[in-house]
């Protein structure tokens, strides 16, 4: 019921289960989105490539096509990750539920 510090959420990108989205097409204090990431409904993502504001992305977690990834298991800046989300492989998460810095997960 609560958002995570940091980031709102959009319709379609489910974050704990009972998470109260936000208006379709809101975006994520601190996060914007790429090709292929979907935020909210009828966001318009930046370009291909181009990373969100304060987040790096690992391997398995694709921003936008064609970008590099950092190495695997190397969490994104600002960023760690919770069950159920894949930053980098053999990447070790965190508890469900537990915030990671500027954002939180649920399974």
């Amino acid at each position: 019921g609560t958002f995570p510090q940091g980031e709102t959420t959009g319709t379609g990108e489910s974050i704990e289960t009972g998470e109260t989205t936000a208006a379709a097409g809101t975006r994520g204090k601190t996060e914007t989105a790429g090709t292929g990431e979907t935020i909210g409904t009828a966001q318009t993502p930046i370009p291909t490539g181009t990373l969100g504001r304060a987040e790096t992305t690992g391997t398995g977690e694709t921003i936008g096509t064609g970008h590099a990834t950092t190495t695997t298991g190397t969490p994104g800046i600002s960023e760690t990750t919770g069950t159920g989300e894949t930053i980098g492989t053999g990447q070790t998460p965190i508890a469900t539920g537990t915030s990671a810095r500027g954002e939180t997960t649920g399974t």
